[in-house]
């Protein structure tokens, strides 16, 4: 075996259809094992923009209609600009756009669930010619 640089293969692009919130599970697990082995010692700024790059395009276009506390770059009196954004700022979006309202969604079925118990529990009795008949 050759010891060496050994280069990792870059998490595939976001998959924004199907199973989404499955599909940024799998990104964010490739993602931070990317992360852990080739962006080692890379600036913030780097790591941002790799992020930009993995999550391919279609995940570029929902990037750009996310909102965030911190902007993007900073430029100073100097007219120096810095990077002030962190990919786990990117990531908690992008992990927040993913997986919407689960808890939302679940709560509502249960509640539809109750009302339809207490509906069928409070019918009356059936007074129709059918059920008359078959308890002669």
């Amino acid at each position: 075996m050759a010891s060496g640089n050994l280069q990792w293969a870059a998490p595939k692009p976001l998959k924004l259809d199907g199973n989404v919130s499955e599909n940024s599970r799998k990104f964010e697990e490739h993602w931070t094992l990317f992360e852990k082995t080739e962006l080692k010692g890379r600036s913030e700024e780097e790591r941002c923009s790799y992020f930009l790059l993995c999550i391919g395009e279609k995940g570029r276009e929902v990037h750009k209609t996310l909102t965030f506390a911190t902007p993007e770059t900073e430029t100073n009196q100097e007219g120096v600009t810095t990077w002030k954004r962190t990919t786990n700022e990117l990531k908690s979006a992008f992990k927040t756009y993913c997986n919407p309202r689960k808890k939302h969604y679940v709560r509502t079925t249960q509640i539809q669930h109750t009302e339809s118990r207490r509906k069928r529990k409070h019918r009356p009795v059936c007074d129709c010619f059918a059920h008359s008949r078959s308890n002669m």
